[in-house]
């Protein structure tokens, strides 16, 4: 009687713990599929934050694919539901394996000249896979803004996602030899054929074969941006992309610059040959120093939190 008694008790036991173990786990599935639908609610394009609302207006939450130059590469950022944004570059190059060898609007980065990608084509695949992904198009050449931007202008109906216009129009730190694209040429371009873009705009960077530290922005860096800025009665909004090997060396005065351009951000972005010269902890403490709603990291790594 007793061993039959001690055996009901275990079974009713274990049959409590399984129904618990059993609310845990729907419990469980039911916040995972909520997280994912979250993922995928769209809001506002006109902001990359209001965009993607389930970032909590946390910019460095949003994620990043770079240089999606190639056919391959956008058919696999478009597909992946962590990523975001997509960075791609565009500038005046050959279509690869065609008869055609006249010079088109290429996906492509210096020194690179031929792409298996042209820029409407990339535009394109964007807008037909209807990935809920914003766009960051990366100029390295003047030459392709207008015709591109007119393309984009006849079909702002269809970009329902945040568009982001880039070029670097202001020689950076270290006496960066890259000459930058005209900034008054840039600026009143975009601002006639698609004021509806956040406009991206940074400097030009030039780091040494032996680099000892010490790249910064100045505040002659930014106050020449600013002046651009002003010059073109810019209203769009805007984020500047600051080269993360120089980002955390600059903070008083990069915030003195967000302070002065009304819904401004940074963008700190880096590649993998630089990435390990990063200071990441520092970075980190951008983030929430500058505000986390001001600074997004476009980066090949994950920062500290």
């Amino acid at each position: 009687m007793l061993l039959a008694t001690w055996i009901k008790m275990i079974i009713e036991f274990q049959v409590l713990m399984w129904d618990r173990l059993s609310d845990k786990n729907r419990a469980s599935n039911s916040s995972s599929s909520t997280a994912s639908e979250d993922r995928k609610v769209r809001g506002d394009p006109s902001s990359v934050l209001t965009y993607f609302p389930f970032v909590n207006n946390d910019a460095s939450k949003v994620s990043w694919a770079h240089r999606v130059n190639n056919r391959q590469l956008l058919k696999q950022s478009l597909a992946d539901e962590n990523i975001l944004m997509l960075e791609a570059d565009v500038l005046r190059g050959r279509l690869k394996n065609s008869a055609d060898t006249s010079e088109v609007a290429i996906m492509a980065h210096p020194p690179d000249r031929e792409s298996d990608l042209t820029f409407d084509d990339f535009i394109d695949n964007v807008i037909q896979a209807k990935a809920g992904k914003g766009v960051k198009l990366d100029f390295k050449d003047f030459s392709v803004v207008e015709e591109c931007l007119k393309k984009l202008q006849k079909r702002s109906d269809e970009l329902k996602f945040p568009i982001l216009l880039n070029a670097d129009i202001i020689a950076g730190p270290l006496k960066a030899k890259k000459t930058p694209i005209d900034a008054d040429a840039f600026l009143s371009t975009c601002k006639t054929y698609f004021p509806e873009a956040t406009l991206s705009v940074g400097w030009t960077i030039d780091v040494p074969k032996l680099y000892l530290g010490g790249g910064a922005y100045r505040m002659d860096h930014l106050d020449q941006m600013l002046a651009a800025l002003e010059r073109n009665n810019i209203t769009q909004p805007v984020t500047f992309p600051v080269f993360g090997l120089f980002a955390h060396n600059s903070v008083k005065a990069l915030g003195w610059l967000l302070d002065r351009v009304a819904g401004s951000s940074l963008t700190i972005w880096g590649g993998k040959m630089d990435a390990p010269y990063h200071n990441r902890k520092a970075l980190a403490r951008m983030r929430d120093e500058l505000g986390r709603d001001r600074v997004f990291f476009d980066l090949p790594y994950n920062l500290p939190k």
